[in-house]
């Protein structure tokens, strides 16, 4: 879709990545489908399998349009329709009249595989509707109350080259690195997990400005270390040209994970990006460090309210001034004329 712009153009490596697409679908399978018509994405099911590698789906609701449509795999994601409500459980649900979302609650489940919800207003309509499935959700997750080690079964949505996006039933995505897929070294996402797949995750990072969340597949795995929180207060502050102890405990593509101890004993995990590693371009990790290997570092920043400590291993180049003190300085007359020296 080059909205306009170039059909072609060459790009440089880094800015490609691979994208895996599902091609297994089978007649009766949910799944969200791009419309030829206006380009947006609605939900059907797969009503058949073409002869030529492509699949006819019918829309759930073809609201005066085509109600079934050939598509490729490419413009089709597999979708996983929550089936395991219970009596009791709050819900928002599709009103059968006016196909709009209000609250409800789960009065029963039904031995056609549907369900009776209770409305929490009906307003003059029936209290009750037998609903399917796909017409229940649960309220969404608010991105504000996500908290670091919260536990969530969610639902592969797409993969790329280097993760994965999950729904967790919250406003947003979380991603899910290649890195916190497996203790094990995971290639590809694509080696491990597949689009629709069910996955206990757990959130290992919050950035409130950007509105993303990360996720791990691995309990207590964050940033490639236990997720109890470190005190980092030592390492506050720290002159950027002086050099500590380091011991690598765990590499991955994007860099490596170092436990750094100061003078006094103080230690704590920081992050040694992978630019960070040489005065060099450095394309492999693999080929620069090894998990028990012992390094020298410098504290480059510390964020003590995320947990999170930047390192390098780059030498220093030019003249790094230590912190001084500029309060004499602050109450001259802005129109003086001092002397300096470069």
């Amino acid at each position: 879709d080059p909205a306009g712009g170039p059909r072609s153009e060459v790009v440089g490596r880094p800015d490609v990545s691979r994208v895996a697409v599902f091609e297994g679908y089978a007649v009766g399978d949910d799944v969200a489908a791009l419309s030829p018509e206006d380009r947006f994405w609605y939900p059907g099911v797969v009503s058949a399998v073409n002869g030529d590698g492509t699949f006819q789906v019918r829309w759930d609701e073809p609201d005066g349009g085509d109600e079934a449509v050939d598509l490729d795999p490419e413009s089709m994601r597999r979708v996983t329709t929550y089936t395991d409500y219970q009596a009791g459980e709050a819900v928002l649900a599709k009103f059968p009249e006016d196909r709009l979302i209000y609250p409800a609650v789960v009065a029963s489940r039904n031995a056609n595989g549907t369900f009776t919800v209770r409305w929490d207003d009906p307003d003059g309509g029936p209290a009750e509707s037998e609903l399917s499935p796909k017409d229940i959700r649960y309220a969404p997750i608010l991105f504000s109350s996500l908290k670091v080690g919260q536990k969530f079964t969610g639902v592969v949505n797409r993969l790329c080259g280097f993760g994965a996006f999950v729904d967790i039933g919250c406003e947003t995505f979380g991603f899910l690195h290649t890195s916190m897929i497996s203790e094990d070294r995971v290639a590809r996402a694509e080696d491990a997990l597949r689009a629709g797949q069910e996955a206990e995750v757990w959130v290992n990072g919050v950035d409130e400005a950007e509105g993303k969340f990360t996720l791990t597949m691995v309990e207590g795995k964050s940033r490639g270390h236990d997720d109890r929180q470190e005190d980092l207060g030592p390492f506050v502050g720290l002159f950027r040209n002086d050099w500590f102890d380091g011991e690598v405990s765990q590499v991955t593509k994007f860099g490596a994970f170092v436990r750094v101890t100061l003078p006094a004993g103080d230690s704590a995990t920081g992050l040694l990006h992978i630019t960070e590693v040489a005065n060099r371009y450095v394309e492999r990790m693999e080929d620069e460090l090894d998990v028990g290997q012992k390094v020298k570092v410098r504290v480059m920043s510390v964020d003590e309210n995320a947990g999170r400590m930047a390192l390098s291993m780059k030498e220093v180049r030019g003249l790094m001034c230590r912190p001084e003190d500029f309060l004499p300085f602050e109450t001259l007359d802005p129109d003086l004329w001092l002397d300096a020296t470069v």
